[in-house]
This record gives C-alpha cells, structure tokens and sequence, in this order.
C-alpha cells in the first residue's frame, strides 16, 4: 500500500480501497468479504497511527496494533 501512494501516486484512501473492497470483488467475495458491514466476515487490521496518511507513509514500520480475523483477535 506503500508502494501504492508513494509509487503510483494513489491517495492512501484509493489504496486502501484497492487492497479490501476491490480485491474481494476481483476475486468474487466482495458479497461476504472486503469491507465492514452488517453480515460480513470481520477481519479487521488495527494501527497504532493518527490517520489514514500516516500508515502508509511509514514505509518500513510496522503499526500493527492488532489483528482480528473472522471475529477473533489473533
């Protein structure tokens, strides 16, 4: 996601986009998976961070605070 913004020029919204939602729908899931709604799997990412910019602007860093997949933190 990094390389996304830093690389492509994408906002760190369209990156984050392109990771989730639009990578579930590439591969025919966006109706279970991809993003967080009523019905949906929740695998959720935490960061340690102020913003949305400033994840992906730290190249290198991990910010993970906390994993969460299929509704249970790993």
């Amino acid at each position: 996601m990094s390389l996304a913004c830093l690389g492509y020029r994408l906002t760190p919204a369209e990156a984050l986009c392109a990771v989730t939602l639009n990578a579930a729908a590439a591969v025919g899931l966006a109706e279970r998976i991809g993003s967080i709604e009523v019905g949906k799997q929740a695998d959720l990412v935490l960061w340690d961070a102020p913003d949305l910019e400033y994840i992906f602007y730290r190249f290198g860093s991990n910010l993970v605070y906390r994993v969460i997949k299929k509704g249970q933190q790993l």
